[in-house]
C-alpha cells in the first residue's frame, strides 16, 4: 500500500479534520486520486474517499456485508449471480473471488461508477460479465438521475426530496429479454436500484417462475415486515411463491430509512 493511501485511510478511519485538504494536496502533487484498499472477503478495491459508499468501505472494511454473506448462503460452485445495481462491484467481486466457478453478471448504468467497476474487476483479475445498462419493466430510453458524492443514489425513479446533480439518457431492458437472448438465468439476484426494484421485478416474470432462482436480496423501507399485506413489492413476490421475506441485520454503520431483505420461496 502506498504511503498516501495509508495516510488517507488513517485520517478517514480516525475522523481527523483535514482529510479533504490532504486529498486535494496529494492529487496536486501527482499522487493517484483513488485509494487502494484490501477489503473483506480477500478482495482489493480502488476507492474514491469523496464518495459516500467508498468512504464507508475505507472506515469499516466493507459496505453492507450482510448482503454478501446472505448471497454466499445460496450459492453453489456452478451458480449464476446477477448483481443489479452493482455500483463499484463489491458484491460481484466478493462472489467471484470466493466462488470462482460461479458466473457473475454486474449491471451498472452510471458511466462514472461503471468505470470504477471495470477498474476493480481488473484489479482483482476476475472474469465478470459487465453490463453497462439498466434493467426495468420495458425496453426503452429513460433518464438516469445522478447525485455527485453518492453514486449509490443513482436512480431511474427520482425522489422529489433529493437534489440530483446530473441526468443522462439510459437504455433499459428486461431480465426476461436478456435470458431469451442468451444470458444465463440467475440462481441469486441482488437488487438495489433506488426505488425501481418493483419495475425490475416486473420485467423478470419468467425468471421468477424458474425453480433455479433461489433467493432475491433487495432494498426496501425499514417497516416492510410490518406492511407485507400492503407493500407492492412483497405482494408481487408473493405471486411467484417468494413468500418468506427476512430482514438482513446491518453489519456496518449504514443505518438509514431503508433496509436490506431476502425473499425466499415458500
Amino acid at each position: 500500500m502506498a504511503i498516501n493511501d495509508s495516510l488517507l485511510i488513517f485520517f478517514i478511519k480516525h475522523k481527523l479534520r483535514g482529510k479533504d485538504r490532504l486529498f486535494t494536496l496529494l492529487a496536486k502533487l501527482g499522487f493517484r486520486k483513488l485509494i487502494l484498499l484490501k477489503a473483506k472477503y480477500g478482495i482489493q478495491l480502488q476507492l474514491n474517499p469523496n464518495e459516500y459508499i467508498d468512504n464507508l468501505i475505507i472506515k469499516e472494511g466493507f459496505y453492507e456485508s450482510e448482503i454478501t454473506e446472505e448471497i454466499f448462503k445460496h450459492l453453489q460452485s456452478d451458480s449464476i449471480f446477477w448483481d443489479i445495481g452493482a455500483n463499484i462491484g463489491i458484491h460481484s467481486i466478493a462472489v467471484k473471488k470466493n466462488f470462482p466457478n460461479c458466473k457473475v453478471y454486474s449491471f451498472e448504468p452510471n458511466p462514472g461508477t461503471l468505470s470504477l467497476l471495470y477498474a476493480n474487476i481488473k484489479l482483482n483479475r476476475l472474469d465478470i460479465q459487465i453490463c453497462g445498462f439498466a434493467l426495468f419493466d420495458k425496453i426503452r430510453s429513460m433518464t438516469l438521475h445522478i447525485t455527485e458524492g453518492n453514486s449509490g443514489m443513482t436512480t431511474l425513479t427520482p425522489w422529489h426530496e433529493i437534489k440530483f446533480d446530473t441526468t443522462i439518457k439510459c437504455l433499459t431492458t428486461t431480465g426476461d429479454t436478456l435470458v431469451s437472448e442468451g444470458f444465463d438465468a440467475p440462481t441469486v439476484i441482488k437488487l438495489d436500484t433506488e426505488g425501481s426494484e418493483l419495475h425490475v421485478l416486473k420485467g423478470c416474470k419468467e425468471l421468477l417462475k424458474s425453480p433455479t432462482l433461489k433467493a432475491i436480496i433487495f432494498e426496501a423501507g425499514n417497516n416492510l415486515l410490518e406492511n407485507l399485506d400492503n407493500d407492492e413489492t412483497a405482494l408481487f413476490l408473493n405471486e411467484f411463491s417468494f413468500k418468506r421475506i427476512k430482514l438482513l441485520t446491518r453489519n456496518e454503520s449504514t443505518h438509514h430509512g431503508l433496509s436490506n431483505f431476502v425473499a425466499l420461496k415458500d
